[in-house]
């Protein structure tokens, strides 16, 4: 989540005149939504990206989507998982 918000222009191909801090990790649901409607997005790899939302019952945990097929489940904050950062407002 830390490397979501330092995102800025000149990483990772930005060029839109961002600055570190407005750039984070979307919750559970904004990344289901995101899953449901991939319109406008390219190249969207079909594998598993993390959310922000902590898994209440075990906050060693947090919750993913699977962006194939938008199966939704948790798993140890330290697995390898895709990230989508996303800006307020944008």
């Amino acid at each position: 989540m830390r490397s979501a918000a330092s995102l800025k222009t000149g990483m990772c191909g930005l060029t839109d005149g961002s600055t570190a801090g407005q750039w984070r990790l979307p919750t559970k649901d904004e990344l289901v939504a995101m899953q449901r409607s991939q319109q406008g997005f390219n190249n969207i790899n079909p594998s598993y990206y993390w959310s922000s939302t902590t898994y209440t019952s075990n906050t060693a945990n947090a919750w993913y989507v699977f962006m194939n097929t938008g199966i939704v489940g948790n798993v140890g904050k330290d697995s390898n998982f895709f990230v989508w950062a996303v800006r307020s407002g944008q």
